[in-house]
């Protein structure tokens, strides 16, 4: 008698035992005898013997009579490993399935709370906010992204009704939501620019509606751009740009201001026709 547990071993290794007999540590009671081309097997919820061919057993799973034996037996575990949740809004005891669960689930026990909880949105983004002066900077005081800065606001997937917003992972930019509070209207094909400059403000006062376009000139035009040795491809100091453009002013010859700078004439060419380096030949 050949015992078959909760794993149920290797369907080669069975053809290879056919018309022998060995005995494998049983895990759940089931139980099979090698025959050359089926293995009769005991059913995991009800006990009952049932035939299966070798190339038809699925290694690692329960051996099941029938699909219902299935799903009775799952629905009983299942009723073993709920969890009593809290609704979102009336904190009503609801049970759920902890395999649904994430830390950004909301749960409601029926649409009303659902629409009261969807409408306390204005309420519940504000007091995560400091609000100070008018002309201050009100910061986000909540989760911050790691990646941008900006301030991660978390809603359900319910509030799109009232937050119109593209949706990216569990949480968007605490900002972009206090500008629409505001104005009522946002284009989510437009950036939410800062004139503050500070990421994590959501004074509505300190924001501007923008293309990407408009955000690099501002940021360009506030010096806080990454250019010349501050650059992360930068390889010569702006002393040496600034040499470049001074040498060929005189007369020499792109060749030898490269040998004697130790540059390609490629580059030296660059730096004194303005395509790099352009700020460091104004001035």
């Amino acid at each position: 008698m050949l015992h078959l547990g909760h794993k149920l071993t290797n369907p080669r290794s069975v053809r290879r035992t056919t018309g022998a007999l060995a005995t494998i540590p049983c895990m759940k009671g089931a139980r099979a005898m090698v025959g050359n081309h089926s293995i009769t097997l005991l059913c995991t919820q009800c006990s009952r013997p049932f035939t299966r061919f070798v190339s038809n057993i699925r290694v690692g799973h329960h051996p099941f009579c029938s699909k219902v034996c299935q799903n009775t037996f799952q629905h009983v575990q299942g009723l073993f490993h709920r969890l009593l949740v809290p609704c979102s809004q009336c904190a009503t005891r609801l049970t759920r399935m902890p395999s649904r669960r994430t830390k950004t689930t909301l749960y409601f026990c029926h649409s009303g709370c659902r629409e009261t909880y969807c409408r306390d949105i204005p309420a519940r983004f504000w007091e995560k906010v400091a609000i100070g002066q008018f002309d201050d900077c009100w910061p986000w005081c909540a989760a911050i992204d790691r990646e941008t800065g900006y301030g991660a606001f978390s809603f359900s997937k319910s509030a799109r009704l009232f937050l119109p917003f593209e949706k990216k992972g569990n949480a968007i930019a605490a900002h972009r939501v206090a500008f629409f509070l505001h104005t009522g209207s946002i284009n989510p094909a437009l950036n939410i620019c800062h004139t503050c400059d500070n990421r994590p403000c959501c004074n509505y006062d300190h924001l501007f509606e923008g293309t990407q376009a408009d955000n690099m000139h501002d940021m360009h035009d506030k010096g806080r751009g990454a250019r010349g040795e501050t650059h992360g491809m930068a390889k010569i100091s702006e002393a040496v740009a600034k040499e470049v453009s001074c040498l060929r002013n005189t007369g020499m010859s792109g060749i030898a201001v490269g040998r004697r700078l130790g540059l390609e004439p490629a580059h030296v060419s660059m730096i004194y026709t303005g395509r790099i380096w352009k700020h460091a030949r104004k001035s």
